[in-house]
């Protein structure tokens, strides 16, 4: 009985466990890459052709002989029918160099995706009447999932979250190649950087291409500092805000930019004037304090990689609160008084 069978039509090649049960199926795609079907055992029956015996050979020779004949009415065994009869598909990806993503179904319905680079797995997905939902990823190859993706769907498959590119990316990280169009985006990343399981990164994707992303510095559940992107407008102007609690008074501080330039502080229940100095990307709120001051808050905030952390640094004299907020830094000049207060505590 026969073992394998080519088809050059799609360049499939069929393996059989037990005739006419088909073992597994492969696709030969370009690159020399793969899309292979491992197939139940005994749940899809497909027959080409028909195993005809020959009689006058075994007339002569006395054993059986038989002779495949194509029929004329045969069917190719369909993906659709592969995909059902499966417990599991493996298809090349685009995400890493050599990775491969193996899905395992049911009745046809993507359940849990797992993601490999050598047979070590760096991902997997879990999924929801076949729509992606959540996505655990190591990204720095320590063996700890360390970030967190978060998914949603649009059921008229028109997500308006992502950049057209951001999707395509999207859909190479859950699929293997890049697409648009297919509704599925990404609605929060979660980053544990120390494995305490609680995130020291958080970014949530608004409509219109909005975005807040939260630094918790602390350990303890909540967020210290923050930037969000708010969502387009019909007026074209980027609006954005840095937020972050003042270390003295806990109060919320929250600068507001608009086309990358701040037009306004809010602390608490101060509105404050907010300054550039003469050093690129660092700006005074309050008082506004020497090149000197920014320059040495800058380097204390440069001493970790976090993107938000705020700080209070100086001497017996004078002391600044500094924050760096993405690649956004803040100075603020601590009046006497708050630290006189801050001394009693």
């Amino acid at each position: 009985m026969p073992t394998v069978v080519h088809l050059t039509e799609n360049s499939l090649d069929i393996v059989y466990g037990s005739w006419p049960w088909i073992q597994t199926a492969r696709y030969n795609m370009t690159n020399n890459t793969h899309l292979d079907f491992n197939v139940t055992g005994e749940t899809l029956r497909w027959t080409p052709f028909v195993m005809q015996p020959i009689e006058s050979i075994k007339q002569a020779l006395g054993f059986d002989f038989f002779f495949p004949v194509i029929q004329a009415e045969a069917v190719p065994v369909s993906a659709v029918e592969l995909l059902h009869s499966s417990s599991n598909y493996t298809l090349p990806s685009d995400e890493r160099k050599d990775a491969l993503i193996t899905v395992s179904v049911l009745d046809g319905v993507a359940q849990i995706a797992r993601y490999t680079v050598d047979g070590k797995m760096y991902a997997q997905a879990q999924f929801d009447n076949g729509i992606p939902v959540i996505r655990v990823v190591d990204r720095d190859g320590d063996g700890l999932f360390e970030t967190t993706e978060f998914y949603g769907f649009s059921p008229n498959r028109r997500q308006n979250v992502l950049s057209k590119s951001d999707e395509m990316q999207i859909i190479t990280n859950l699929f293997g190649s890049p697409s648009s169009g297919t509704g599925f985006y990404v609605r929060m990343i979660q980053i544990d950087t120390n494995g305490d399981t609680i995130a020291d990164f958080t970014e949530e994707y608004l409509e219109g291409e909005g975005k807040i992303a939260s630094w918790d510095t602390t350990g303890d559940g909540k967020w210290n500092t923050r930037y969000i992107k708010l969502p387009k407008t019909t007026d074209g102007v980027l609006r954005e805000e840095s937020l972050f609690h003042h270390p003295l008074t806990n109060a919320e501080v929250r600068v507001s930019f608009e086309n990358g330039m701040p037009v306004q502080v809010q602390d608490g229940n101060r509105t404050l004037m907010v300054t550039p100095s003469y050093i690129t990307g660092f700006y005074w709120v309050g008082t506004v304090g020497t090149d000197e001051n920014a320059k040495k808050i800058m380097d204390v905030l440069n001493q970790t990689a976090d993107q938000g952390v705020s700080v209070i640094a100086g001497n017996e004299k004078e002391r600044i609160l500094g924050i760096r907020v993405g690649k956004m830094y803040f100075g603020e000049m601590v009046p006497e008084s708050m630290v006189k207060d801050d001394e009693k505590k």
